[in-house]
């Protein structure tokens, strides 16, 4: 008996409850091989400690499910087709369908690394800016609602929570640079400049530089540079600048406000390949648009209807849906 048939007889003699166990096993090995991939890609890369590279993985994580998704698409196809082919005995089809599939696939996958090299920095903007866009508008609201009905302003509350989230990952708040990743140049702002059409590619860029240079003008790692900082914005009276300065120490009052930031933040990532795919979709094969993005980076029309809750309530509140 030669090896076809005794294959085929083993996928149509035995019991199907069997032969479903039996080939259900690989499968379920080849998914927990990708998951634990991915969970041992984000540990290994979070080692490293950078908020930058740690960030660059959930920002690939969408074009990664994409890929495999155009894979999954071959394989599951030309897979239903052999199995039928197979079942009828007919060996030569089933294994002129296995090579299209294969070759195929191979195809794709070679053009969508081209297209991906070609037009990498423009996708790579694109989808930082949706990760920020989905951050600010599940974060805003709350904000907003802290800013108008306590002391502390909207760039107080953000400063705070960016002490928090270094603090959380390790570094000192007061002496960690946040532009190390940051290269402002002619090529990023061209980029940029295609998303906005009232600005041109020489406002972004020096926007770009004088971001960054704000930024390490506001970074008071020294107490002489605090001291002159904190001088220099009380003459100027500009307390908004002022609140961006990240303080030594923590703001007491903003802990349960940080605490709930960090809720939103965490779903936020939930939320973000599923609005990063949408739009991918929607640029490359015009699909429609998630409904998401009718928000904008600011607060949502029903944010003061978000509850400010003492410390000890915070800690038992539960942020468990996404936003819609």
């Amino acid at each position: 008996m030669d090896t076809q048939e005794e294959k085929y007889i083993a996928m149509t003699q035995p019991p199907v409850g069997r032969i479903i166990c039996r080939l259900a096993v690989p499968c379920i090995i080849s998914m927990l091989v990708t998951s634990f991939y991915n969970m041992a890609d984000t540990f290994f890369v979070g080692m490293l400690k950078s908020n930058a590279a740690t960030g660059a993985v959930g920002v690939v994580f969408s074009m990664m499910a994409i890929i495999q998704a155009v894979g999954f698409f071959f394989g599951h196809g030309s897979g239903n087709y052999i199995s039928r082919m197979m079942g009828q005995k007919r060996y030569d089809e089933a294994a002129t369908m296995a090579a299209t599939g294969f070759f195929t696939a191979l195809g794709a996958g070679v053009l969508i690394c081209l297209l991906g090299q070609i037009f990498l920095e423009p996708l790579s903007y694109l989808l930082g800016f949706t990760c920020h866009f989905t951050l600010d508008s599940y974060c805003h609201g709350f904000i907003e609602k802290v800013d108008e009905t306590t002391p502390y302003s909207h760039g107080k509350i953000e400063s705070q929570f960016d002490r928090y989230l270094l603090i959380k990952d390790g570094f000192n708040p007061v002496t960690k640079s946040v532009t190390d990743m940051f290269h402002p140049d002619k090529k990023m702002a061209k980029v940029i400049s295609g998303l906005f059409n009232k600005f041109d590619e020489d406002i972004i860029y020096k926007t770009l530089k004088d971001q960054k240079l704000y930024l390490n003008l506001l970074k008071d790692n020294s107490d002489i540079k605090r001291f002159f900082l904190t001088t220099a914005m009380d003459i100027a009276k500009v307390p908004s600048f002022k609140d961006l300065l990240i303080t030594k120490e923590n703001v007491e009052e903003l802990k349960p406000v940080n605490i709930r930031l960090n809720k939103y933040f965490d779903m936020a990532l939930k939320h973000y390949p599923v609005l990063a795919d949408s739009l991918i979709g929607y640029l490359s094969d015009k699909n429609e648009l998630n409904t998401y993005f009718k928000h904008n980076f600011s607060f949502k029309e029903d944010y003061r209807n978000l509850e400010i809750l003492p410390l000890d309530e915070e800690l038992k509140y539960k942020v468990t849906a996404l936003q819609d």
